[in-house]
């Protein structure tokens, strides 16, 4: 199959990107900046790339002209350069096969991978851009256009979804009752993302694609990432097909948007020494937790919230082996629960399960397309965003606030953010904290602008960090700009 070069600075974007690759056979480097791409191509051959418009170090067409000037099918992605003007730019000007606005569905991006590799030619002027895809790239006698239609339908129909593994299986056997100890995850499956070499050579230049001007043709140089933050310096390229990764670099609230920018299905698999914990996504949007924690089994996490005596736990245990029930519905059955407190509690219970994972700051993820084993199973509703903020007020501590939102930093807003910022629910001091994060203060000075508490308000800002809408510009200059009115 294909050999994909993935260009994108978005190291948990690009992770699922390459996960969902590999579940079509396709194999991925990850280059998180132009220079880094650019040196890919000097080391070995890619057969299709996938290219930010928008890198740290230079314009993504930078790249996509380089990449035409080496004969690789390109596929341009941007979550700042929007509609069809620039959609058609990027394909008959800058060359690429297909152009993608970020979030985007996961299985159209896929479709056009495969329609790219067997190379699928440009997209004529004159015809329409529907769903970032163009509508002519998809030849109606083969069966591209039907798994495109397919995707359309069900968004869940992505890739090739994997049967539940026995490991799986033992997490989801009953989520409110018996969670056995797991045996230990494969290193092989865990193993954490590896650095590739640094910039030694740069391919010859390539003739200018055009030299009319245009909206994102002449772009600046972007804000550079911080390379002292992440201890790490010149571009960085990951080695191989990666399905995962270090919790140290990628912490989970920017996994779970990651799922939910590329409006992808699948598992999202933590572990941390012996404790192994389960995240399911369906649409971009996490549905449904399990952990192989004792104290986290349902019938303890009720006891918990003293709304089952303890006492009361043997029978309850005893009526589900018996009956073949699920801890809940034996609840139900003994009169200790309604129908709908289980509900509820089953819903909350997912939720601190998630949330349990926000701290982690080191362990190992691992990304599949595995499938929800059991369709009956309570699934969570609540928008990803709201439950990245909620979760991070819940689960950190003022000490761990304060080393992770040091009173220097200064927060920008980021050009592409995953969410809207009226998707989010924030109250009117959190808003107007959004709008004084504007890069002109650091975090010292937004919190004595704030009417939140001081915990409230760092939970707030990286809440909006991991959330893509805010991020830091080490080195930036303080100087006055415009505060949305405040």
């Amino acid at each position: 199959m294909a050999r994909l070069l993935i260009v994108d600075s978005n190291l948990e974007l690009g992770a699922l990107i390459a996960s969902a690759a590999g579940s079509r056979g396709h194999s991925a480097r990850l280059a998180r900046s132009g220079q880094a791409a650019l040196s890919a191509l000097t080391q070995e051959h890619f057969d299709v790339a996938l290219v930010d418009l928008v890198l740290p170090d230079m314009g993504g067409t930078d790249v996509l002209a380089q990449l035409r000037a080496w004969n690789i099918p390109a596929i341009a992605l941007s979550g700042v350069y929007k509609g069809e003007r620039y959609a058609r730019e990027a394909l008959d000007v800058y060359g690429a096969k297909f152009f993608f606005e970020k979030p985007f569905q996961m299985g159209a991006l896929l479709t056009a991978v495969d329609r790219a590799a067997r190379g699928g030619g440009p997209r004529p002027v004159d015809e329409p851009i529907v769903r970032g895809v163009a509508t002519n790239a998809l030849p109606e006698h083969e069966s591209f256009e039907t798994d495109l239609l397919l995707v359309d339908a069900d968004p869940l129909a992505v890739g090739d979804p994997q049967p539940p593994s026995d490991e799986h299986e033992a997490l989801l056997e009953d989520h409110e009752a018996q969670f056995e100890e797991l045996q230990p995850i494969e290193e092989e499956f865990l193993r954490p993302l590896l650095l590739g070499p640094e910039d030694e050579e740069r391919p010859p230049e390539p003739t200018p694609a055009s030299e009319h001007p245009l909206p994102f043709g002449d772009r600046g140089r972007v804000w550079a990432e911080d390379s002292t933050r992440s201890g790490m310096s010149g571009p960085r390229i990951l080695a191989s097909t990666q399905t995962s990764g270090s919790l140290a670099q990628s912490p989970v609230p920017k996994l779970i948007t990651a799922f939910y920018e590329a409006r992808h299905h699948g598992e999202l698999t933590l572990r941390q020494g012996d404790v192994t914990k389960l995240i399911h996504f369906e649409e971009g949007q996490p549905v449904y937790a399990a952990s192989n924690l004792v104290h986290e089994r349902f019938g303890r996490f009720c006891a918990r919230k003293g709304l089952v005596p303890d006492t009361e736990l043997m029978a309850v245990a005893e009526l589900a082996q018996e009956a073949g029930l699920r801890t809940g519905e034996a609840m139900v059955r003994l009169g200790l629960l309604t129908p709908e407190q289980r509900r509820t509690l089953l819903e909350e219970q997912i939720r601190e399960i998630i949330w349990s994972t926000f701290v982690w700051d080191r362990g190992e993820y691992a990304l599949s397309n595995k499938t929800l084993a059991r369709p009956d199973v309570v699934k969570l509703s609540v928008f990803s965003g709201d439950l990245i903020l909620q979760g991070v007020s819940r689960s950190e501590t003022l000490l761990s606030l304060r080393r992770k939102m040091g009173a220097q930093r200064r927060m920008f807003p980021t050009s592409e953010p995953p969410y809207s910022l009226h998707e989010l629910t924030l109250s009117d001091a959190q808003a107007q904290l959004v709008a004084h994060a504007d890069g002109s203060k650091n975090v010292a000075d937004l919190l004595t602008l704030t009417d939140l508490s001081e915990r409230e308000g760092l939970a707030t800002l990286l809440g909006l960090e991991w959330t893509g809408q805010l991020h830091e510009r080490p080195g930036e200059s303080p100087q006055r700009r415009i505060s949305f009115g405040f």
